[in-house]
């Protein structure tokens, strides 16, 4: 089984005029949307089920990849909007058939969640990709050091031809 993580794109600081719930993505943020999405392109993936968090930055981050995950369904769950850990695993636990999930959310909570299936230390930043395979034959046996990172990638926010 593999879950796929992917944190949402560089945004948009928070001001007074805008909740952080509503933050865009920079120019920035959509140019790593477009190197991830590259990336993922020759990954030909086949996702099950997609939760992604129903903030305006993460659906602009899935908007722009949504043609290389290849998903059969698509979530939108307030509950994934900057949730602790937990929020995951209980999300996990209630999957059955699946084989493979995707989640794209926030810190500190999607970072915690790896670093609990993986007891690595793990920091996704803007836009970060990790790929978990679970080592566990159901989705109700994950629990900390179930997981291995098996792929990971980080899209730069500028390209530099240096």
């Amino acid at each position: 089984m593999i879950i796929h993580f992917i944190r949402h794109a560089k945004t948009v600081y928070p001001n007074r005029n805008q909740s952080d719930f509503e933050r865009d993505l920079l120019p920035e943020g959509k140019i790593q949307v477009a190197i991830l999405a590259h990336y993922l392109s020759s990954k030909e993936l086949k996702i099950d089920q997609c939760f992604c968090s129903d903030a305006q930055r993460t659906q602009q981050t899935l908007e722009g990849l949504k043609a290389q995950l290849n998903c059969k369904k698509i979530s939108f769950a307030h509950a994934l909007y900057l949730c602790p850990k937990g929020e995951y695993k209980t999300i996990i636990e209630q999957l059955t058939n699946e084989k493979e999930v995707l989640f794209i959310g926030h810190n500190d909570g999607i970072s915690n969640f790896i670093k609990y299936l993986t007891e690595e230390n793990c920091l996704l930043q803007t836009c970060e990709y990790a790929k978990i395979e679970v080592l566990v034959d159901s989705w109700q046996a994950i629990g900390p050091g179930t997981g291995k990172i098996i792929d990971q990638f980080y899209p730069p926010a500028q390209l530099s031809f240096d």
